[in-house]
């Protein structure tokens, strides 16, 4: 194991962390009890107000078993679109605020800030610990965030103490989780039909195995789950602290996966010298341990030969689990049950911050926040397992990543009132380091019984293996300032600006510089009227940036390949250029205006806002290929990264909510939100590159012409277009035909067309909650509008001749599938329409009257449903829509040669079909829950 020369500093800082809050704790407790103080440390700029800006607590959140803090807030913002297909409870929560403004992977999310801290872990806080989240949707209001904020940023506020004195509080849930849909393939006896009548054209009685298996019923089981939450908060004369513990125990519904959380967060702040001090912290520390599934157990599962069994008495040498000499066919329940497949991710946090009331109108304020991610992921199968440990004599692989983060802030703020206006100034500086440390290590040929992939971190278990290393540091540095100027007529009008430097940008440009301004009029104080609650028209406009996706890219960097050369008695390793130097790689640039409006009635019984925006993000980096003819040579070709790329988006967001009804106990109210948005791609190259070629990117996969699947990206185009073959019909004889096809009924690439898009346009989200006496009930419903979904095991099987032993789902037996005499081959028949609207979220609870003395007072009793029903016209698996593909691979646009033209492939951000390997079944999720006070 490589020794990780960074934790002995994260360790003393999480030490001295933890005995400065506990005396700070120690000494608020003796104090006389008053309401808390709120946070008065780094605050965000005042111009923030002025923008696109969304804010919901945790009254609104969705409510259930969350495995994931976005998930709070999925459908609930309008511009945000989070998204995950499937009920892995492992999953991923991928999102996108306001469409895509970035190629580069690592940039592509919202930055994520907890408690003032940016690029802090989602998984360092417990969902039930969240107070409220805070969407900064613009670029000028992400501005303030430098080069870390072209994607949009997410401001989490954790929960503090709120009450005065001392509380307990329980919160606490069960949950049933079952398959929500599950692909309706063939059963034996069907299967049988079809391949052992010996008047069927597709006669082939070596399909049939003698036995009768529900594959996707051996792989799924009904999960259960728990969380369990202790908090404990106390508020008193000089501060306040709130000490939280969390556990979380989810199985998944399919077997052997799910995860076991712990989690700690412990909040404290004190005022001192006559209240002019306050300081505070947030320490949290959370463990994750994982049980995965390996991917392609989904896909095996579907499509798995319905009459073989299980286990055989004869499969000695697979373990006992029958297997299929097929290609790409293995036992599911083998592959699930004969690999460990497993991950642990611990995080300790240390954030500290504190303000100083040096004037009446002046503020000093600090932050400085340490936290450390160390994750493990591993994976082990024995020799006689059929896909990784036959051919390897055992197969185990051990990952470890590594990261801590450090960032400090400090910020002036003053604030004057100068006649009837007033004058806000604020400025700043920060500095935040990451330290990313990953290692590698794979073992085949074990020489022990019983081994795991711990095993190898020791020599002379394994005979073969490889280990690799990685270490990158990101530092940033930033400096800040803001005016904001409110007048008495209702107008205010704001400016910021960022100078902010990255050590991943190339020397010569190694800062940036990113203005934003704001306005705003409030027409209430024009028309001399407080009938409404709000009138107001705003506008902003300002650029937010993106540092290139890891370091080194502006420099001269080498890799080894696997040749060697003979040279002075020994073998010495061929060394290449990786990608040659550009001194001017520079920074990704988000350009962005804005227009909004605001309205409301008196306390909001109804409220309005619309939201127009339109963005340029340009300068984004890619791999790009320089060619040139050198002398005496002949063509030479230079790998190297610059900024050639720019996307394009668009939108409108809305937000309407009313009081429909508050009299005598009863209180009804409703909310919607929805948004449209578009995403083009803009210039992809320019000089000296090649502005002639466009690319592509996407993936193949599957059996056969099954496998033809591409997307395209291609300048001036819809993002995320699907290409195809368009379907025409199926002829007499049973075959596929095409358009443009030849006379042979012979298609190619340059056939293809733009089909459909993997990306949804609209979005919609409608709520209402009603309060009647002791009960409260909330009913969610979440639409995703206008994208298509491709499933590659539905085109797989969908036709009777296909692979050997691939099962059928029972499209078969409909029209025009049911005259299908060739195998499936990808076109617009299998490009589907995944528009959906889901009864996402509903909860009805009651709460116990308050009662003096009583150990149940004021308890409240809930149950919930999440993704209780789905309206689509996809009916194969879950048509939430996948915003990333984890397998994409190059595929060249037509007549384009890539070593001509040096087209790149491109990274896992962009939206994709289901992977080959399957989508995990959607579920479904009952819970039933207490909130108990003490």
């Amino acid at each position: 194991m490589k020794k990780n020369y960074f934790a002995p500093a994260a360790r003393k800082a999480w030490g001295f962390a933890c005995v400065a809050m506990l005396t700070i704790a120690v000494q608020t407790v003796a104090q006389d009890t008053i309401p808390p103080v709120k946070d008065q440390s780094v605050q965000l700029f005042p111009a923030q107000g002025l923008g696109a800006v969304s804010y919901i607590e945790a009254g609104s959140f969705n409510k259930g078993f969350i495995h994931n803090p976005l998930q709070l807030v999925q459908g609930r913002v309008a511009g945000l679109l989070v998204a995950k297909p499937g009920g892995d409870p492992n999953g991923y929560f991928h999102s996108r605020l306001r469409g895509l403004h970035t190629l580069n992977e690592g940039y592509a999310e919202p930055l994520i800030v907890v408690d003032g801290f940016p690029q802090a872990s989602l998984l360092s806080i417990d969902p039930e610990d969240i107070a409220s989240f805070t969407i900064l949707k613009d670029a000028a209001s992400a501005a303030r965030y430098g080069l870390r904020g072209a994607s949009g940023v997410i401001l989490i506020e954790t929960r503090k103490a709120q009450e005065p004195g001392l509380r307990v509080r329980y919160r606490g849930a069960v949950s049933l989780e079952t398959a929500a849909q599950k692909p309706d393939m063939l059963n034996a006896s069907e299967y049988r039909d079809i391949y052992s009548n010996p008047n069927s054209p597709f006669f082939n009685p070596s399909l049939d195995l003698q036995s009768s298996t529900d594959w996707i019923g051996e792989i799924t089981r009904n999960g259960i789950g728990h969380w369990h939450q202790i908090d404990v908060g106390y508020g008193g004369k000089k501060g306040s602290y709130r000490f939280a513990m969390h556990f979380r125990d989810a199985n998944g519904i399919v077997r052997n996966s799910g995860y076991e959380q712990l989690n700690g967060h412990f909040s404290a702040n004190r005022r001192l010298w006559k209240d002019r001090i306050n300081i505070g912290a947030d320490l949290g520390y959370t463990r994750r341990n994982a049980r995965h599934i390996v991917p392609d157990v989904i896909r095996q599962a579907i499509a798995f030969n319905p009459t073989a069994p299980v286990r055989s008495d004869t499969a000695l040498s697979t373990g006992g689990y029958a297997q299929i000499l097929a290609f790409r066919m293995a036992n599911p329940v083998a592959l699930l049950e004969q690999p460990i497949s497993e991950s642990r991710q611990d995080v300790a946090t240390a954030n500290l911050h504190g303000s100083w009331q040096i004037l009446p109108d002046l503020h000093f304020s600090g932050r400085f926040a340490v936290q450390q991610h160390d994750g493990l992921r591993g994976f082990a199968t024995p020799a006689n397992e059929y896909v990784f440990g036959l051919i390897s004599n055992g197969f185990a692989q051990r990952y470890t990543d590594k990261t801590l983060n450090l960032f400090g802030e400090a910020a002036l703020n003053y604030s004057a009132a100068i006649g009837n206006n007033r004058l806000n100034l604020s400025g700043g500086l920060s500095r935040q380091s990451l330290i990313f440390e990953t290692e590698n290590i794979e073992g085949r040929n074990w020489l022990i019984p019983d081994f795991s992939y711990e095993d190898l971190r020791f020599e002379g278990r394994y005979l073969s293996g490889v280990r690799q290393t990685r270490k990158d540091e990101h530092l940033l540095a930033g400096f800040w300032g803001s005016a904001q100027w409110e007048m008495q007529n209702g107008l205010q009008f704001a400016a910021t600006l960022r100078r902010e430097g990255s050590s991943r940008l190339g020397r010569d440009g190694r800062w940036a510089m990113l203005p934003a301004l704001h306005a705003a009029w409030d027409m209430r104080s024009f028309l001399n009227t407080d009938t409404w609650d709000a009138l107001r028209l705003r506008g902003s406009y300002g650029w937010a940036g993106n540092a290139p996706q890891s370091s080194y890219l502006s420099v001269l960097n080498w890799s080894t390949v696997d040749w060697y050369f003979y040279y002075d008695g020994e073998y010495v390793p061929y060394y290449t250029p990786a990608h040659f130097a550009n001194p001017g790689l520079t920074r990704e640039l988000r350009k962005e205006w804005n227009i909004g409006f605001d309205w409301a009635l008196p306390d909001r019984r109804v409220f309005f806002s619309a939201d127009y925006y339109n963005s340029r993000s340009e300068d984004l980096v890619r791999q790009v290929r320089l060619r040139s003819d050198i002398a005496g040579v002949g063509e030479n070709e230079q790998r190297l990264y610059d900024n050639v790329g720019e996307l394009r988006n668009a939108g409108l967001e809305l937000n309407l909510g009313a009081t429909l009804a508050s009299k005598d106990g009863f209180h009804w109210t409703v909310s919607a939100n929805a948004f449209y948005y578009r995403t083009r791609t803009g210039a992809l190259n320019r000089l000296p590159y090649t502005p002639d070629a466009f690319t592509g990117y996407g993936f193949t996969g599957g059996v056969g012409s099954a496998a033809d699947f591409v997307f395209r990206l291609e300048e001036n185009t819809d993002l995320a277009e699907l290409w195809a073959f368009q379907y025409e019909g199926i002829d007499e004889a049973g075959f596929w035909m095409f358009k443009d096809a030849n006379r042979n009924g012979f298609v190619d690439s340059d056939d293809k067309r733009p089909v459909a898009n993997a990306l949804p346009s609209t979005a919609v989200g409608i709520s209402s909650q009603v309060a009647w006496g002791r009960f409260d009930a909330q009913v969610f419903l979440r639409g995703l509008l206008g994208h298509s979904k491709v499933d590659i095991t539905r085109t797989l099987t969908s036709s009777r001749i296909t692979a050997p032993h691939l099962n059928l789902n029972r499209e078969i037996y409909s029209e025009p599938l049911s005259r299908l005499r060739t195998f499936p081959s990808h076109s617009d028949f299998f490009v589907n329409n995944a528009t959906f609207f889901r009864l996402d979220n509903v909860v009805l609870g009651y709460t116990l009257p308050v009662r003096e003395g009583k150990w149940m007072s004021g308890w409240r009793f809930y149950a919930a449903a999440q993704n209780l029903l789905t309206f689509s016209g996809y009916g194969f698996n879950d048509p939430e829509p996948y915003l990333a593909v984890e397998n994409a691979q190059f595929v060249p646009s037509t007549g384009v040669s890539r070593s001509r033209y040096g087209i790149p492939s491109l990274n896992n951000i962009q939206p994709g079909p289901a992977p080959e390997s399957g989508t995990y079944f959607p579920s479904r999720v009952l819970v039933f829950g207490v909130e108990a006070k003490f």
